[in-house]
């Protein structure tokens, strides 16, 4: 019994079709431009019965089959050119003018007629035909196909023609065999009967790239699976059969050529195809790369990256709880691969590695140095390692020792590099998940990612931690530098009592005024040695001084040497917010600097007194005075300083005292006319002092 080529090969297109038709249909989502392409497929899958059956009957070029196949090249091009349209919207370019979808559809409807009018005019009941000029119009849709598809491929920005592509291959091919059936029927003035017969074969095997392209486009609203075990074996088969259909050409070519060795060489090539053949497909490698490939160029992605990024940044970001970074990091990795337990190694020493971090993870003693087999590998082939794949097959990780301390962790399942800047940080290593699973190139991909950016933020944490304690290295330096310039006040106040200690040191006045002004002397180095080692940043209950005594006192002291020195004030007192001994040393800086520029030839004088809510302690010298380009480029730059053996930073400190308690410090001064200093602070309160309301006090 002969076989009908022609029922067999539109049977199967009708099958494959048929099959098509039900995933997209499951598949659908209710919108989009899926509906047309299912549409398409159902009226694919009805004309290939119906040529079937036309074959069946031996005639299948007749009008009544026609009619359908008008029918499902227009499915066709309909849903080629809302694919089309859909592109261009996408990428912001004009629309498709609406004529055009017009005039498409009056062409299909046009050809339709022209095969429907023969049935119309004859009897339905005699399906036999002929081929005449209507094959025109089979053509011209075959034309309009390849057009638009090459319109699709045009119009598809580069970085998404792979969604598109095999679409482009598939309808392109059907649209192909069309064109060069029609082709060769109007140059020969009658159709092949051996193309028309072999004709559903090549539509039947452009299915798999129609499914692809479904899985691939979610602006169809259509979720298409396609089991990759499926796949992979096909693929596999179809590889292995056109491997052998070559071997064989090849055989038979050296035994036609080959004289009388020809029979041996084409045992021995068919023999040895063969074991190659076998050892390729019993490679545990070579199945592994071929999986691989198939998964990352025919399927989507099994992960849903944007809600996985969003849980893992979320993770790691987490401020609730009691969990540490490093606890964090292990959770974020961990959960995607539903795994409950896992260990983090980082440097907390220069060269080596250590547990930091367990989360539900047995504590380990185990130290890698950075320049260990472990470490090394993992920073020169920044490879996840798989524990188990390891022990099964340790020629996939070549180079690689595992140390013994690890073969001691009995849940330990990957170790997952930390790099930064393509350099090791650390690694973690998880335990086995929940439930079994197999790991393929999307989950290296993803713990390569997440490696990569839990890195990042355990490099920023301790960049971070360097930088606070920079900073606090910084605020001891400051407090050390104001510390020594008010120490230097004081060697110079201890350096004056010595000098003068040979004239007086008779006098039981002054050995008794030495004694308090050293005994001062210690108490205020004490105090200043405190204020080095303690946080003046620290919350608590502001301290606060009363301006009035502290100046008497302060001009007191300073008469000593400046007979000139004065003190008025037209308040009873003045209460701001600072302590005693820095506020003191401030103005007492300010009161030196200006007994200094007056020397021996003029006179200092200083007064406090109150604008609104401020306290204003004004120190004024008949001394040479400064220029305004000084007061602003030099006077308020620290460790700039005009006298010998000065540190530069009196003034600044100063500025800087008054600017921490809500005041200012203002300058006025003349070249030859002396200078103002004008220190602000706000008051607090008050206090009554039983002093008059006018006081001036001259100390001799």
């Amino acid at each position: 019994m002969d076989i009908n080529i022609g029922v067999v090969s539109h049977t199967t297109a009708a099958i494959a079709f048929l099959v098509l038709t039900c995933m997209l249909c499951i598949g659908w989502k209710g919108r989009g431009a899926g509906v047309y392409l299912i549409a398409a497929s159902v009226t694919t899958v009805v004309w290939a019965a119906v040529m079937a059956y036309g074959f069946w009957l031996q005639n299948p070029t007749g009008a009544f089959f026609r009619v359908f196949e008008v029918i499902r090249s227009s499915a066709w091009l309909i849903f080629l050119s809302v694919v089309v349209a859909l592109v261009v919207r996408r990428d912001g370019r004009p629309a498709v003018r609406r004529w055009s979808s017009v005039a498409l559809l009056a062409f299909c409807v046009v050809v339709l007629a022209s095969e429907l009018l023969p049935l119309i005019r004859i009897n339905p009941a005699i399906l036999g035909g002929s081929t005449d000029s209507r094959l025109l119009g089979s053509l011209g849709l075959s034309i309009i196909g390849l057009a638009l598809v090459e319109n699709l491929y045009r119009n598809t920005h580069q970085d998404r023609r792979w969604e598109i592509k095999y679409l482009c291959l598939g309808i392109g091919a059907i649209f192909a065999y069309d064109f060069y059936l029609y082709s060769d029927s109007l140059l020969f003035d009658h159709i092949s009967y051996q193309l028309l017969e072999a004709r559903g074969a090549p539509n039947a095997l452009v299915v798999p790239l129609l499914a692809i392209s479904a899985a691939r486009n979610s602006e169809w609203s259509i979720d298409v699976f396609v089991s990759r075990r499926a796949v992979f074996h096909s693929a596999a088969f179809m590889g292995s059969g056109i491997y052998l259909l070559v071997m064989a050409a090849a055989a038979f070519y050296l035994r036609e050529f080959g004289g009388q060795w020809g029979t041996v060489l084409q045992v021995i090539a068919l023999f040895g195809a063969a074991v190659l053949l076998l050892v390729v497909l019993f490679s545990g490698r070579f199945r592994a790369a071929l999986r691989i490939f198939f998964s990352k160029h025919f399927f989507n992605y099994k992960y849903d990256y944007r809600e996985e990024w969003l849980r893992f940044i979320r993770t790691l970001s987490s401020s609730g709880g009691d969990a540490t970074l490093h606890i964090r990091v292990i959770q974020a990795v961990a959960d995607i691969f539903d795994i409950p337990d896992g260990g983090l190694w980082a440097c907390h020493e220069p060269d080596r590695l250590s547990l930091v971090a367990a989360w539900n993870f047995p504590q380990s003693s185990g130290i890698e140095p950075l320049d260990g087999k472990l470490a090394r590998f993992l920073d020169e082939r920044k490879m996840i390692i798989n524990l188990e794949e390891y022990r099964e097959s340790p020629d996939v990780y070549s180079g690689l020792d595992v140390p013994d301390w690890i073969d001691l962790i009995d849940r330990a399942w990957l170790i997952v590099p930390l790099l930064h800047h393509d350099c090791l940080t650390g690694f973690l290593i998880l335990g086995r998940p929940r439930a079994a699973r197999t790991l393929n190139w999307e989950d290296y991909d993803l713990l390569k990612t997440g490696g990569s950016q839990i890195a990042s933020y355990l490099a920023e944490q301790q960049a971070t931690r360097a930088l606070t304690e920079a900073r606090q290295f910084e605020a001891f330096n400051r407090r050390f530098a104001f510390v020594m310039h008010d120490i230097k006040n004081l060697v110079s106040q201890l350096s004056l009592m010595v000098k003068n200690a040979s004239k007086h040191r008779d006098n039981p006045d002054f050995r008794e005024d030495m004694i308090r002004t050293v005994e001062d002397s210690v108490d205020k180095m004490n105090r200043l040695l405190t204020k080095l080692s303690s946080d003046r940043t620290r919350k608590g209950p502001q301290p606060v001084v009363d301006l009035v005594p502290m100046l008497y006192k302060i001009v007191s002291d300073k008469s000593v040497s400046a007979k000139s020195l004065t003190f008025a004030t037209e308040i009873d007192g003045a209460t701001v917010a600072a302590e005693g001994d820095r506020i003191a040393a401030i103005i007492g800086h300010l009161v030196q600097n200006a007994i200094e520029a007056v020397e021996n030839g003029g006179f200092v004088e200083v007064r406090l007194t109150q604008y609104h809510d401020e306290a204003i302690v004004e120190v004024e010298d008949s001394g040479p005075g400064m220029d305004v380009a000084f007061i602003r480029d030099e006077l308020f730059r620290p460790f700039r300083s005009t006298k010998k053996g000065g540190y530069g930073i009196g003034v600044y400190d100063c500025r800087e005292f008054a600017r921490e308690h809500g005041g200012r410090l203002d300058v006025s001064s003349t070249p030859g006319r002396g200078t103002t200093m004008r220190l602000a602070l706000p008051i607090v309160g008050s206090s009554q002092l039983e002093t008059n309301r006018r006081h001036k006090a001259k100390f001799g």
